[in-house]
C-alpha cells in the first residue's frame, strides 16, 4: 500500500509533467461541453482516442457521427458500470482502456483510466494478484472498485489515484512496458 503523502506526491509529479498539459483541454473544455450536452461529438471522441491511443484512430474514425453521439449519450445516462463499459466498447476502436478514458474525462471524481502502468502498480503493491496487458470487463470492475477505495482512503479522486499509479510505475518500472 502507498502512504497518502506518497500518493499525493506522485499525483503532483504527474501534474508537473508534460502529460498534464496535454490533458487540460480534455478534462476542462471537452468535459464541460459533454456534461452540458450529455454526449460526445465526433471531433471530441477522436481527440480522446488520439490522447489515449493513437493506434486506434483509424478504426475510431469509421464510427458515424450519429452513432458516436447516441452511444456516448446512452453510456453516460445509464447507472450500471458494466453496461456503461459494454456500450462504449461497441464503438469501433474503443477498448476497455479507451472506454475508461471517456468516462474519466467526463467524471474524474468517479472514474480513473485503466492501463498497463496502473494495473502493474496495483500488482506490484500487492493490491491485485495477477498481471495483465489487456483488460476485460471483470478487470475493469475490479480496478474501479480498488481505485475508488484508494481514493476514499486518501481523500483523492479516482483520477488522481490513476495518475499516482501511472507515475509509480513510470518511476519504478524495470524493463519493458510490455513483456
Amino acid at each position: 500500500m502507498i502512504d497518502k503523502e506518497i500518493m499525493r506526491d506522485l499525483v503532483q509529479k504527474y501534474n508537473n509533467n508534460s502529460y498534464a498539459e496535454k490533458e487540460k483541454r480534455l478534462f476542462v473544455e471537452i468535459a464541460n461541453n459533454v456534461k452540458e450536452r450529455k454526449y460526445l461529438k465526433k471531433e471530441e471522441f477522436l481527440e480522446i482516442v488520439r490522447w489515449k491511443s493513437v493506434r486506434a484512430i483509424r478504426k475510431a474514425e469509421n464510427n458515424p457521427k450519429e452513432i458516436i453521439e447516441e452511444i456516448t449519450k446512452l453510456a453516460l445516462e445509464v447507472n450500471n458500470e458494466e453496461v456503461k463499459i459494454r456500450v462504449l466498447t461497441s464503438l469501433k476502436g474503443v477498448s476497455i482502456p479507451m472506454a475508461s478514458s471517456i468516462l474519466t474525462i467526463v467524471n474524474p471524481e468517479k472514474y480513473g483510466v485503466i492501463d498497463i502502468r496502473a494495473w502493474h502498480s496495483l500488482y506490484n503493491l500487492g493490491l491485485i494478484n495477477y498481471k495483465k496487458d489487456t483488460f476485460n470487463i471483470k478487470d475493469w470492475l475490479l480496478y474501479l472498485n480498488i481505485i475508488r477505495k484508494l481514493a476514499g482512503e486518501s481523500n483523492l479522486t479516482p483520477r488522481e489515484i490513476d495518475k499516482a499509479l501511472f507515475m509509480y510505475d513510470k518511476i519504478n518500472r524495470q524493463g519493458n512496458l510490455y513483456n
